[in-house]
């Protein structure tokens, strides 16, 4: 089967999940803008023997998280792909996430346990040299925020950084990330950074909003390596098998592109 045909059958076996503490409109938001572990499904579907497909998910074959190896040497393909979009779900909600399989039997339910102490990383950051003077260490967002009031833009964290743009009230945006230990936040534009805003002036417009979808702004586009902390999250997965009941707890970090993988 093609990667285009996989791709297609990983969406309908989405649609298919009954999911507890969610609405139908969150699961669409979901899949729509997160389906990171879905992929990493994908990535490793054509493994056929059970063991190498765990070893496959676990060594973060694709982009996304994956799932733990005992529980993905029990499952069939399709049930994987039904526990990794539950993953998706429980992560973007917070709620935990059922699924099950009429066809196999099958059951499973994810759970975010916990916060998880962030892991540290040197990432590279794109920017706008014209505007972004300096890229201090940043915990990273990359989720849509809107405009509390008219605001501008500095080229660093502070009153005292020249002002090279204007926001305006409403208006949604991109925030790649905030200053470790200030209050500013570094926003994009295409995951451009392209300067910084107060906090205080903007607010998430929701857990499951997709980032805005922009092109990347003209100018001169330099990178640099950036101190920066994931988030991390302590997920318990239950699957039932055959009758056998299985569970395994993985820590996942959110990646600046918004997928988790394994810590």
């Amino acid at each position: 089967m093609g990667k285009i045909a996989r791709m297609g059958v990983v969406v309908s076996v989405a649609a298919g999940l009954v999911l507890t503490g969610c609405k139908s409109t969150e699961m669409t938001k979901v899949l729509a803008g997160g389906s990171g572990g879905l992929l990493a499904a994908v990535a490793c579907s054509g493994v056929k023997n059970k063991a190498a497909y765990a070893a496959c998910i676990a060594g973060g074959v694709g982009i996304g998280y994956m799932i733990g190896s005992r529980i993905a040497e029990a499952l069939e393909e399709q049930d994987r792909q039904r526990l990794l979009a539950a993953q998706e779900q429980a992560l973007a909600t917070n709620q935990p996430a059922s699924f099950s399989n009429p066809d196999t039997g099958v059951t499973g339910r994810v759970t975010v346990l916990s916060e998880a102490p962030p892991q540290r990383v040197d990432k590279p950051v794109k920017v706008l040299k014209d505007r972004v003077t300096t890229v201090p260490p940043l915990d990273l967002i990359n989720a849509s925020y809107q405009a509390t009031a008219n605001a501008n833009l500095r080229g660093g964290p502070g009153t005292d950084y020249q002002i090279v743009g204007k926001l305006t009230k409403g208006e949604t945006v991109q925030v790649l990330g905030r200053v470790k230990g200030q209050d500013w936040y570094l926003l994009g534009h295409g995951d451009v950074g392209t300067g910084y805003v107060f906090h205080n002036l903007l607010r998430p417009t929701g857990a499951d909003s997709a980032v805005p979808a922009m092109a990347p702004p003209a100018g001169q586009v330099g990178e640099v390596m950036v101190a920066a902390e994931l988030p991390c999250r302590r997920v318990r997965q239950e699957v039932t098998v055959h009758d056998r009941n299985l569970s395994e707890d993985v820590t996942v970090c959110q990646q600046g592109d918004g997928s988790w993988r394994i810590a």
